[in-house]
């Protein structure tokens, strides 16, 4: 695997494209997709580290970003359920709150 590759992939009956955005290998694999206007961002991190006496330890770390065309409230918004805008917004104020409580000095 080497950076820039790139391949499509199917979900639903529709087809979307990746691109390998940064390798580095037996450490990061980042991979972006793209579907229909939206991109997510796909980070593998593993992080070796040595176990308990001295054995071979590791952690796998995946985070995704994702960027739906037009923002998310707007994706919430055109899909039309007053129910998971409710959710988004009340994910979001959770969000900010325990980000505000961490900035606090103590």
């Amino acid at each position: 695997m080497q950076t820039g590759g790139t391949f499509q992939w199917q979900s639903g009956g529709k087809t979307g494209t990746g691109n390998l955005a940064r390798v580095e290998p037996q450490h990061i694999l980042q991979v972006v997709t793209k579907m229909e206007g939206h991109q997510a961002t796909h980070t593998f991190e593993v992080n070796r580290h040595g176990g308990l006496l001295g054995g071979n330890g590791a952690q796998l770390r995946y985070t995704l970003e994702f960027h739906a065309a037009g923002g998310l409230i707007g994706e919430v918004v055109a899909g039309g359920n007053p129910a998971d805008l409710l959710k988004v917004k009340n994910a979001v104020s959770k969000v900010h709150n325990l980000a505000e409580r961490a900035a606090r000095p103590r």
